[in-house]
């Protein structure tokens, strides 16, 4: 009976459905004209030139015109009813969301996801108070009116066009594909050609969403997460979806802030009234150690590159009149020892900590310091610290979720309707990233490809590209085999077939590939560090290290330079890491956010592609130092 009465509200919708829309579609006949049309269907050809603009100049050139619907009753107008929360599975009729009581929902979950009183739920549905709340039951939900209604002047119905997607009409308009389905909830699941959404009357106009953009929360998708891929602080996301404090939940539609989104906020080097700093410095220099075994002794290269670096950095900050008190301590690489530095009382009065490098020390140090106000920089490791649960960690080096994260990102800011053909490695899961890619494209115009016994046929990979269009090859995975078959594949084709491979986590195993393949196939990957040599900075950076300490500097010299100026520039102006923007140093980028406990991590991240050889930055940002 459940479902009958679901039918039969399905057959009431799609009657009213008539009533329910303000305009409707006429294609034009050959030899019919303006003049004929608006005398036909009792339209003025003022109102068919107001709801058609490009019709004034180029009717000839029109297929379907928008003209408006007889039958529309105002009184079920849509756009004065709040329409954000409804599913593509629910109904709508005069006013009310009839909806489907679906699996481990719960009335608390309901009225949240549609705004209502649980008293006016079991108003409506009195059944509720007896019966309870049981998977199938169709509810009827009141809609509430909207609180900024669209105004006529603001709004303009568009006729959806053959070939056209949801993000080449958002990018049409100046808004994005969430805000258009906010605006449009019926065309969630897809575009109909011919069928009239709302677009903001002028192209490139923001302003129906300048402040807030719309996301659905897709599955196991988290605050920390959503306030990664936006680029913006979780305390900004409370504060514009306070619900989010009860749990973020699968299908919840929450406002993104448009903060530091469509145009990076910049880090100003201005030196602040705090000038004098106390510095502890915690590495693994293994001095007291008479022989080391080769991987010893990486680790004291690495300790004393970073040392060496960190002091030019002091040396730079003091010209410009930062005075700081530096201790150096030897961890040795060993719990036991940092747990030892961690209790000696000469750091009581110390206001940072560089190191210790690998983060089991750094925990033991976190765990035993006295003073807790302490600041911790974790300055290399890109593992995981959100089970540190310390607000004053500072972790630098952005994990390799950040890494994919950045990439979605980019992708999402730069799709235009590529060919996708998108290879998974089985040895890894990556649901979250396939979920994010299958929202790039809307006409599922999409090729998923993966191994069948460690590798993919070469007649797969060839016959997944289309030939007249742009492709875009998105390797999910770090095997071996699989990139190095994948790029050599791809990497002898003709010049003639454009395509463009991503990756989200670039392995060792690229290292071993000739670089004319990566170039052939304009490899694209996410990057912690860049070092453009081209940089007057760098060019002095490796003279004074030459000069001062003999021979070239290591990634890990630059890295000690980076960590040290770049925290130290920020802490003289406030402690408040995570609102002061992006800056570029040497080989590092630093734009600070808290993750999920409450400690402050580095997703500055460089989207690199080798290009004739080289390797260069796709976006460039302004060098600072």
């Amino acid at each position: 009976m459940k479902k009958v009465l679901f039918f039969i509200f399905f057959l009431i919708s799609i009657t009213a459905f008539a009533q329910l829309k303000k305009f409707d579609t006429y294609h034009v006949k050959q030899g019919e004209t303006l003049q004929s049309i608006s005398k036909d269907i009792s339209v003025s050809q003022e109102v068919l030139l107001l709801l058609n603009p490009d019709a004034k100049e180029n009717f000839n050139q029109v297929k379907v015109l928008v003209i408006p619907n007889k039958d529309f009753n105002k009184k079920n107008d849509l756009i004065n009813y709040k329409t954000e929360m409804v599913s593509s599975k629910d109904i709508i009729v005069e006013g009310y969301v009839y909806h489907e009581v679906m699996s481990k929902e719960t009335i608390f979950g309901i009225t949240q996801k549609y705004q209502v009183e649980s008293g006016v739920l079991k108003h409506y549905n009195s059944f509720l108070m007896f019966d309870g709340l049981e998977v199938g039951q169709t509810l009827k939900i009141p809609l509430n009116k909207s609180e900024a209604k669209l105004e006529e002047n603001g709004m303009n119905p568009y006729v959806v066009k053959p070939k056209e997607t949801k993000y080449s009409i958002a990018n049409e308009y100046g808004i994005s594909i969430d805000s258009l389905e906010t605006l449009n909830p019926e065309i969630k699941e897809g575009l109909q050609i011919d069928h009239i959404i709302y677009v903001p009357n002028k192209r490139g106009n923001s302003s129906v969403t300048n402040q807030f953009e719309v996301h659905t929360v897709k599955k196991e998708e988290t605050l920390y997460s959503l306030s990664k891929s936006y680029n913006i602080s979780q305390e900004q996301l409370l504060l514009a979806n306070p619900g989010l404090e009860l749990g973020v939940k699968e299908g919840m539609l929450i406002k993104i802030p448009r903060i530091n989104y469509n145009k990076e906020l910049l880090f100003s080097e201005e030196i602040g009234e705090k000038r004098t700093f106390s510095l502890a410095m915690m590495l693994p220099f293994l001095s007291k150690k008479d022989s080391l075994s080769s991987k010893e002794d990486r680790i004291q290269n690495v300790s004393t590159d970073f040392y060496f670096g960190a002091l030019i950095a002091l040396d730079s900050l003091k010209k410009q009149g930062i005075s700081v008190n530096i201790q150096v301590f030897d961890t040795k690489n060993s719990e036991s020892v940092s747990k030892k530095i961690s209790s000696d009382s000469s750091l009581n009065n110390v206001e940072l900590v560089i190191g210790p490098l690998f983060l089991n020390n750094l925990k033991v140090v976190s765990e035993n310091l006295e003073n807790k106000n302490m600041l911790i920089v974790s300055p290399i490791s890109g593992q995981d610290h959100s089970f540190l649960n310390n607000e004053n960690i500072i972790q630098d080096a952005p994990t390799n979720e950040q890494l994919s994260f950045e990439m979605l990102l980019y992708l999402k800011k730069n799709y235009t309707n590529q060919k996708l053909v998108v290879i998974v490695d089985d040895k890894v899961k990556q649901k979250s990233i396939l979920d994010e890619i299958s929202l790039l494209n809307s006409n599922s115009n999409i090729t998923i490809l993966k191994p069948e016994k460690g590798y993919i046929k070469r007649s797969k990979l060839i016959g997944a590209l289309d030939t007249e269009n742009e492709n875009w090859i998105l390797l999910i995975g770090n095997d071996d085999v699989l990139v190095a078959d994948v790029i050599h594949n791809f990497g002898v084709l003709q010049e003639e077939i454009n395509l463009t491979l991503f990756v989200f986590n670039k392995g060792k195993g690229f290292d071993k590939i000739d670089n004319n393949h990566l170039s052939r196939v304009n490899l694209h990957y996410p990057s912690s560090t860049y070092l453009d040599f081209s940089f007057v900075e760098i060019q002095q950076f490796i003279n004074t290290y030459s000069e001062r300490f003999g021979g070239f500097p290591s990634q890990f010299a630059f890295k000690g330079f980076d960590v040290t100026y770049d925290v130290l520039m920020r802490l003289s102006q406030n402690n408040l890491l995570t609102s002061q923007g992006t800056s570029q140093r040497l080989e590092t980028k630093f734009n600070f956010i808290e993750n999920t406990s409450g400690n402050v991590i580095n997703q500055g991240v460089f989207i690199l592609k080798y290009k004739d050889l080289q390797i260069e930055e796709v976006k460039s940002l302004i060098h600072q130092n």
